[in-house]
């Protein structure tokens, strides 16, 4: 199996790694920006483009206390 992981833009190559680490960080702004602005962490979360990461998405999500995950099911 592949270690890398086709991004939808630029036709780039990315590594499982490398987009898991992108995947954190941007999740924890995304959860202090809920915070600061809104005043709550949402639990809700839809993955853009429907593309959960081979699964990894929803099991890295969980840690930061999302129950609900929506995708291409919707």
């Amino acid at each position: 199996m592949s270690d890398l992981i086709t991004t939808k833009t630029k036709d780039e190559n990315m590594k499982t790694t490398e987009k898991i680490k992108l995947i954190m960080e941007d999740t924890a702004l995304m959860i202090e920006w809920f915070k600061s602005n809104l005043g709550f962490q949402p639990n809700k979360f839809c993955f853009p483009y429907n593309d959960s990461v081979r699964g990894i998405y929803p099991g890295m999500l969980k840690k930061y206390g999302f129950t609900d995950f929506y995708g291409s099911e919707r």
